[in-house]
């Protein structure tokens, strides 16, 4: 299938491809919310998101603020709330397991492992609608598999929505199915996800899933290009979207990424939307297709290490808007910049302001291989939210009609 045959305008279904789920999570043609929406659909993506206990614990046994115990768990989405509330449904990497395990398998061998309190932390997500979890990253397995099965346990007993580990290899790779209706006309996506293959990952932490072991989707580029391969033979007319875990911490994106994205364009992903640097990185048109290598972080509560490296401290919050009109979808996506840097938020992300949004404007341009070009493809903008880089997702728009 080429390219532009992908974007015919009688495309039927919408994929949203972020390879990841869980033993609990969400299968191919399940429905997570079925819901009637008029004239338009929102849903958010969001990059790296834990509440930050560990970094929190040892901040307080060094005589400093733990900001969970003096300001709670929704201190950090209190200056993301007007994008927040704009979504009908959000989807968030979550990297860090929910356990309440007393101490971690990897411990001494592995560093900053992370925890999340079984109560507060799904209390949290849920009352900001983060429901859709992708656990494809380099820390949910950080209390092994019993930390990955309690993960998992709770998150569903508390009506959350996992994908991109799970029991096995297979379940890993399940995508999650959401279902709208927009106007009376039916709109089904699936979401998919997948952490990059890292040797340590997998011989030294044990982190990925295999036939008969549960762990996170392993993303190299064979086992990534076969599972997007896979999805759109089983779904010719789909929007798929890929969201890859990967990169390094506060760097621009790698050789590596560039390989793996460009592999999961050419084996038919539509979009692909990354994180793993905890900042965002550049934004590069392929093929006719859109990879945002990073969303950087979300509401990530460790002190973070922006000052000791040279890179804007800004990560992207994403909201796709799915709009019909006279029985035709169309996919709007809107980056809006997010000041990650704790150290001058006081743990508390905001929304770029117009002069620090035009430096990192510029910034992106200068880090594309051809900035012309990529000027010409983007809009820019400023609502109430607050300034924002656009991009049309869907280069024609396909007709609605019954899936």
């Amino acid at each position: 299938m080429t390219l532009k045959n992908r974007f015919t305008p009688y495309r039927l279904l919408l994929v949203v491809c972020v390879i990841t789920v869980g033993v609990y999570g969400c299968r191919a043609g399940d429905t997570a919310d079925g819901l009637a929406h008029t004239g338009q659909v929102h849903i958010l993506f969001a990059g790296d998101t834990a509440f930050g206990e560990s970094y929190q614990r040892v901040i307080a046994q060094q005589a400093g603020e733990d900001i969970l115990k003096t300001r709670g768990y929704d201190h950090g989405f209190a200056g993301l709330l007007p994008l927040l509330k704009r979504a009908d449904t959000t989807v968030a990497n979550l990297e860090t397991p929910v356990t309440s395990l007393p101490a971690s398998p990897l411990a001494g061998r592995k560093s900053y492992l992370h925890w999340s309190d079984i109560h507060a932390a799904p209390a949290a997500l849920a009352k900001h609608n983060i429901k859709h979890l992708s656990l494809a990253n380099n820390h949910t397995m950080d209390y092994g598999l019993q930390g990955l099965k309690q993960t998992l346990d709770v998150l569903q007993q508390n009506g959350m929505e996992t994908f991109g580990a799970g029991a096995s290899a297979a379940d890993g790779a399940r995508p999650l199915a959401l279902s709208y209706k927009i106007n009376g006309h039916p709109l089904r996506m699936l979401v998919a996800a997948g952490f990059e293959y890292r040797p340590v990952y997998d011989r030294a932490f044990r982190f990925y899933a295999g036939k008969d072991k549960g762990g996170v989707n392993a993303w190299s580029i064979p086992r990534a290009a076969a599972q997007i391969r896979a999805l759109r033979g089983e779904n010719p007319g789909a929007f798929i979207i890929a969201f890859p875990h990967w990169g390094k911490n506060y760097q621009w994106k790698t050789t590596g990424q560039t390989a793996l994205a460009h592999a999961l364009i050419d084996s038919g992903a539509d979009l692909v939307l990354g994180h793993g640097a905890h900042r965002l990185q550049e934004i590069e048109l392929y093929h006719d297709r859109w990879i945002i290598y990073s969303l950087g972080n979300f509401v990530f509560n460790a002190p973070g290490r922006y000052a000791e490296h040279d890179g804007p401290p800004f990560s992207l919050a994403a909201l796709m808007a799915v709009t019909e009109e006279k029985g035709k979808f169309d996919c709007a996506l809107s980056l809006y910049p997010v000041m990650s840097d704790n150290r001058i938020t006081g743990y508390q992300p905001r929304f770029a302001t117009k002069k620090e949004f035009d430096a990192l404007y510029q910034s992106i341009l200068d880090q594309s291989s051809d900035p012309g070009a990529l000027k010409t493809r983007i809009a820019t903008g400023q609502d109430d939210v607050g300034p924002f880089i656009r991009l049309n997702v869907t280069p024609e728009p396909f007709l609605a009609k019954n899936v």
